[in-house]
């Protein structure tokens, strides 16, 4: 009996899948039914019948058929693991080649994808599947078909490796830099297959992009340079590159400068000499020793002029250019004309030897750092020190210099800084600053200064400011002085004009107003008192007084109005009246009062003074929102006022110097800009509302009437403070005649013009007025009031028809009612020639300005009386008895 065969050894193998386990048993099976189809062919074979053999043959043919069974088991086992082996090799091939980094792809002869990796799949954004079988010149943008056509061809051609780069388009129609690398396979038939390998090399190209515009503009920037640039090679010394400004400075051509220039020839290119004129060694020159020795170095010297240019002194600045291991693969040499600053030193050292106040301020942080003796006279005050090296204001800050005294609520040393940097900034932008400032010596006094600054390089200080100052304060007074005149004539001019309309508009109001008023009050004698038309005629009589009221203003503002002078005492004038001055601003508000204990006394009107109060206090009020708490104060005191002071008035016309009562009212109120206090006194200006009144125009009348003078301080969100000046008493007597000529005092008015009316003798039926108006209305009116007093009338036109009746009637003629303005001749030279005629006429003035106005012309002429218009029966029969009574 044959020993058992052992077992043949198996292999340890992982656990296979159910899926896997039916693959191989299909597979087991059909290999079984071919096994036994190659067995039965076998036995029909066999030479002997199977049933002839002994056991013992039996045996040994199990026996070698075990082990033919074992043979074939271990063969299959190995097949396996070669197998097993193969697939694992199979699939890192694939893997490498499906990630690699490098696309790939097989391309026949014919330009067709063979194969390709997912990688440049990806790349192109297309699947494989898809790239197999396409042409490979649809994945190359147009513009490059021709550089892959012309390198194929020469791949094919000469079967050497081809390298180049193209653009390749993805699905989306984006193209992308690629770098090729092409060579020749062969497959089992012999055929020729190109393999493609595919870098992407967008980064590369977009970073070349990058730096070849970073070069561009680099090479912009150097050729825009004012300073010269020249770049040479390490090795042969050969000029690389000249900038603009460094052929310009050389005078020589591009061409020749950097293609035949090398270290041994760049004394005698650039004809290079040092400052004395000696020529230059070789070795004195900057770029050559930074390029033979790898120093940095900085040399002034001479290069020579060329055809176009002069010899020109450069400052060259040289340094060696090194590699990542430290050795020298080139020069450059940064070149600068300085011959305009050599020349502008020579001229500085002459300039601050000169008659100018000169200093030197450095650029980068405003330090004075020399100055000549003037400009130390000039700022150092009172005790400036003269003749020394170092100057005082060495070494100072150029603000320091500035004063800025005149900006309220900003720190003076703050904003002089802000000043001089604005100067300063503004110099080295544009080379050049002049302009006026105020300057403060060390004393602190101020002065206006006029200074021309211009800039350049200083070998010592670098980059400096040379100023040029001089004193304009003398200067500045007389052209402030002048701007000050013609605005005040400008003013004057306006203020005189409006005043002319205002009178002339007066005037001609009054007389409209006088027909009205007159027959009115004959209209309301005709009509009983219970009459419905008596109380609309005394309706209509009382707003023809508020009309009278305001051609009153209208004088006042001309400086025609009606004065009633007499000395008054403005602390008890306000002590008297302040209940009403308190009830005159809301109860919000804070009224308060700070009078002097004791100031002198004054000559004025006093309704017109307590106007002038009640006026300030009435838009102080109404400065100050009703909505916040706020306060009026109301001050009183005595000042000397010198002309300075009194400059400041706004009062055209400005009194002497000397000392003043004032009047003062401060709000807390809103406060006014500048374009409001130049309207503050135009007539009927307001900024609350509708104007009511000729307001505060009237008040400078007033005050111009009184000699006096007023100031204004007002800031917005602040407050304001209206000061009113009046010449205290024994000023105002020094002016006695200048008011005795324009108003006329209460005494005076009495006994000149109005004496006690005594009773007269009963009139003669031939007593005769003559009335002279321009006005048809007023002429109608005054004759119908005349005729109710008994009298006779005859009427004039104008002058020269009142002379010629006057003339052919002066027996008959009693009296004389004479308007002032009119056309032709005028009353005044009417009433000369009627007192050559007859010297002993009466003639009652009449006019619509004021006594004080038009008298004054009259006085020692023997005027009888004066009639102001508007005025009523009662006033005109007044006049006529008490002009009766005069001898």
């Amino acid at each position: 009996m044959l020993p058992p065969l052992p077992a043949v050894p198996q292999k340890k193998e992982k656990p296979m899948s159910n899926e896997e386990l039916r693959s191989d048993a299909s597979a087991a099976e059909v290999l079984r039914r071919k096994a036994e189809e190659v067995a039965q062919a076998t036995f029909a074979q066999m030479p002997e019948n199977i049933e002839s053999l002994t056991p013992e043959k039996v045996l040994q043919t199990i026996h070698d058929l075990r082990v033919h069974q074992i043979e074939l088991e271990m063969q299959n086992e190995e097949l396996r693991r070669v197998q097993l082996e193969l697939d694992e090799l199979r699939e890192r091939y694939f893997n490498l080649y499906n990630l690699s980094p490098v696309g790939h792809l097989s391309i026949s002869e014919q330009g067709i994808i063979l194969e390709s990796n997912l990688t440049i799949a990806n790349q192109l954004g297309i699947p494989r599947s898809e790239l197999i079988k396409r042409p490979i010149f649809s994945l190359v943008s147009k513009e490059d078909q021709d550089t892959y056509y012309l390198h194929r061809k020469e791949l094919f051609k000469t079967g050497m490796p081809q390298s180049f780069e193209l653009r390749m388009q993805k699905k989306d129609g984006t193209l992308f830099w690629v770098h090729l690398q092409i060579t020749i396979t062969r497959d089992h038939d012999d055929t020729p297959i190109c393999q493609m390998a595919i870098s992407d090399v967008s980064d590369r190209k977009r970073a070349e992009d990058k730096l070849k515009e970073t070069e561009n503009v680099l090479m912009i920037a150097m050729n825009q340079s004012p300073a010269g640039v020249a770049i040479a090679d390490a090795g042969t010394g050969l000029l690389r590159y000249v900038n603009n400004a460094g052929i310009d400075i050389g005078g020589d051509s591009h061409e020749h400068l950097v293609k035949c220039v090398g270290i041994d020839k760049y004394v005698s290119s650039w004809r290079l000499s040092n400052l004395d004129g000696t020529p230059m060694m070789e070795d004195d020159v900057p770029l050559s020793r930074a390029i033979k020795y790898g120093e940095t170095c900085s040399k002034e010297f001479i290069i020579g002029g060329g055809v176009n240019v002069g010899d020109r002194i450069v400052l060259a600045n040289a340094a060696p250019v090194k590699n990542s291991d430290g050795h020298i693969v080139a020069g450059v040499v940064v070149f600068q004309d300085i011959t305009e600053y050599k020349k502008t030193k020579e001229e500085l050292d002459i300039m601050t030897n000169t008659g100018e106040a000169v200093s030197l301020i450095r650029a980068k942080d405003g330090v004075i750092v020399h100055s000549n003796s003037i400009f130390e006279k000039m700022f150092g005050g009172a005790e400036q020190r003269e003749h020394t090296e170092q100057r005082e204001h060495t070494e100072r800050h150029f603000s320091t210099m500035i004063a800025d005294a005149d900006i309220s609520g900003i720190n003076p040393e703050t904003t002089a800084k802000r000043i001089a940097k604005e100067i300063i900034d503004n110099v080295d932008k544009n080379g050049f600053w002049q302009g006026d400032y105020k300057g403060i010596r060390k004393d602190g006094t101020t002065f206006w200064c006029h200074a021309n600054i211009s800039i350049f390089d200083h070998s010592k200080y670098g980059r400096v400011l040379i100023a040029v100052h001089r004193d304009i304060t003398e200067y500045k007074r007389i052209v402030n002085e002048r701007i000050e005149l013609e605005r005040r004539l400008l003013h004057a001019q306006k203020l005189e004009s409006i005043g002319v309309l205002a009178g002339g508009i007066a005037h001609d109001f009054n007389n409209l107003l006088m027909a009205i008023f007159g027959n009115l009050e004959l209209a309301k004698d005709d009509i009983p008192s219970t009459s419905f038309s008596h109380s609309c005629i005394e309706n209509a009589f009382m707003a023809t007084k508020r009309a009278a009221d305001l051609t009153k203003q209208l004088l006042a503002y001309a400086g025609l109005g009606k004065f009633h002078i007499m000395e008054l005492d403005i602390n008890k004038l306000v002590s008297e009246n302040i209940e009403i001055f308190r009830a005159s601003i809301p109860g919000s508000i804070i009224f308060n009062t700070q009078l002097s204990t004791s100031i002198p006394h004054i000559m004025g009107d006093m309704g017109q003074i307590q106007q002038i109060i009640m006026n300030l206090i009435t838009n102080a009020a109404e400065s100050i929102d009703s909505n916040m708490p706020g306060t009026v104060t109301l001050t009183t005191g005595v000042q000397f006022c010198d002309d300075a002071v009194l400059s400041r008035s706004r009062v055209i016309e400005l009194p002497t110097a000397g000392d003043f009562v004032y009047i003062e009212v401060s709000d807390t109120g809103s406060g006014m800009n500048e374009e409001t206090l130049t309207k503050l006194f135009d007539p009927f200006f307001t900024t609350k509302f509708a104007g009511r009144g000729l307001g505060m125009s009237a008040l400078q009348g007033i005050i111009k009437g009184h000699y006096g003078a007023i100031t204004i301080d007002s800031q917005i969100g602040v407050g304001t403070t209206i000061r009113v000046f009046f010449p205290v008493m024994k000023e105002a007597i020094i002016l006695k005649e200048k008011f005795s000529s324009i108003y006329l005092q209460e005494e005076r008015t009495s006994s000149a013009l109005h004496p006690p009316i005594a009773p007269i003798a009963p009139k003669a039926a031939e007593e005769t007025i003559l009335i002279v108006d321009d006005d048809d209305a007023v002429r109608k009116l005054c004759s119908m009031m005349v005729k109710m007093q008994g009298y006779q009338t005859m009427v004039a036109s104008d002058g020269e028809e009142a002379i010629k009746i006057f003339r052919s009637h002066a027996d008959k003629i009693k009296y004389v009612l004479l308007d002032l303005t009119m056309p032709k001749m005028d009353g005044y030279e009417t009433f000369r020639i009627l007192k050559q005629i007859r010297p002993d006429i009466k003639v009652i003035l009449s006019s619509g300005h004021s006594a004080e106005a038009t008298a004054g012309r009259f006085v020692g002429l023997g005027l009888a009386g004066f009639l102001q218009k508007p005025y009523q029966m009662e006033k005109l029969n007044n006049e006529l008895k008490r002009v009766e009574q005069l001898h």
